[in-house]
């Protein structure tokens, strides 16, 4: 078992797909001595925001790079959720928020409202 968080990364680096620490670098909006600690095991944590873009350029589970428990690859329904998010980030606003809308009407959830605008003074 992999048991440290460097192991993990360096594992997960080597793919499919391959990973250059450059690439994890400019995926994660770190200078490269960040992802060199990461590997090194200097660095025994990562931010979240780190660890799931790690995760999702290396096609891992967060939970696997994270602690090591459950599998190294996501499920489809994980995959599918980080598809979606990402390509919901890309949005504007409003069309992220009708998408999230629609989302919730298949669930069965209560709409949300868009936030009112702010006039300008």
């Amino acid at each position: 078992m992999l048991s440290t968080l460097a192991e993990r990364l360096l594992e997960a680096m080597k793919g499919p797909p391959q990973v250059s620490a450059a690439e994890l670098a400019r995926a994660c909006k770190v200078k490269p001595p960040s992802v060199n600690g990461w590997t090194s095991g200097d660095s025994k944590t990562m931010e979240a925001s780190n660890l799931l873009a790690a995760a999702r350029l290396c096609g891992v589970s967060p939970d696997w790079l994270a602690t090591g428990i459950g599998g190294k690859k996501p499920s489809a329904l994980a995959r599918f959720t980080g598809e979606v998010q990402a390509r919901m980030n890309n949005l504007g606003e409003e069309d992220a928020f009708r998408c999230e809308n629609v989302i919730r009407a298949h669930l069965g959830l209560e709409p949300l409202r868009l936030p009112a605008k702010k006039k300008a003074a």
